[in-house]
């Protein structure tokens, strides 16, 4: 079963790894966090704006992290689809580096993909139309240890002769039922993406943070609370909040005695006639003249 990651436009990312060494220009790189579920963000677009000579130049626009993977070897092949655009005449295309990283960003584990056509190929256009991002490419086989997390870097190789502006932008967010066909053609604002042919195992799909209880105790005297209490919070998946509950509870309190006014006084403490209240019923004669 494949596995397809969405990159929403509003998720911060859990850490700041250092950039893949191929990169030009990385002043105005975007981090953010990429999940395998979508979350209705708005579409938004990025790419460094230079002024640049001598090709080919690659610019960093955006640097998406995953949520922590369990342990596992990668393999197999990788594809995906964004919209993109160039600023007039820039010859640029497309440039993308997968690599897995440790969960703090510390540690790289290794480079899945490093794309940077040796040529033009599928050249942007004025304005915003599907490219593929990258095309189906074999994976280079990456061992990664439980926590690990997917780095995507996406951008851009401008081949524009001598001194030329470098634009090239790629749109991200999630905010359509319907993703990006495969084809070089659409227009349409459809959700980007990139689909592994792994089923890809994570870390911790559901995670409780939180589960409390709280038992029967004595307030002080004549006053008793009986209560139990369950607290749940979890996400679906971890530090993103796919779907995410914060706080489900469920909180009982009683008493098992009537409230002090309405307790009944044995014995009567007199002979004259008293009428008795009992919780809930109608008051009563418990004792007569003789």
């Amino acid at each position: 079963m494949a596995t397809r990651i969405y990159f929403p436009s509003n998720i911060a990312a859990p850490c700041s790894p250092v950039f893949h060494g191929e990169w030009d220009l990385t002043g105005q790189v975007q981090r953010k966090g990429c999940v395998p579920q979508k979350q209705n963000s708005g579409f938004a677009n990025n790419g460094p704006w230079a002024y640049t000579t001598g090709s080919p130049k690659d610019g960093l626009a955006y640097q998406f992290i995953s949520p922590p993977l369990l342990a596992q070897t990668i393999t197999g092949t990788v594809k995906g689809q964004f919209r993109t655009s160039e600023f007039a005449s820039d010859d640029i295309c497309r440039a993308v580096v997968i690599k897995v990283i440790s969960g703090d960003g510390a540690v790289m584990r290794g480079v899945l993909l490093a794309h940077f056509p040796s040529s033009l190929a599928s050249p942007y256009s004025g304005s915003f139309v599907n490219r593929n991002l990258p095309p189906l490419s074999t994976l280079t086989e990456v061992a990664c240890q439980l926590g690990d997390r997917l780095i995507f870097e996406l951008g851009s190789r401008s081949f524009a002769a001598g001194a030329s502006y470098n634009n090239g932008k790629i749109e991200i967010g999630d905010n359509n039922a319907n993703d990006l066909p495969e084809d070089e053609t659409s227009i349409n604002q459809y959700c980007p993406w990139i689909e592994f042919s792994a089923d890809l195992q994570w870390q911790g799909m559901v995670q409780l943070n939180a589960m409390g209880a709280q038992a029967a105790y004595d307030a002080g005297p004549g006053l008793q609370i009986n209560a139990m209490g369950i607290q749940v919070a979890y996400s679906l998946i971890p530090d993103v909040g796919v779907v995410q509950v914060n706080a489900m509870g469920i909180q009982v309190a009683y008493s098992d005695q009537p409230e002090a006014f309405t307790r009944r006084v044995f014995p009567v403490p007199n002979r004259i006639m008293r009428l008795q209240s009992q919780w809930g019923k109608r008051t009563f004669p418990v004792s007569y003249w003789e």
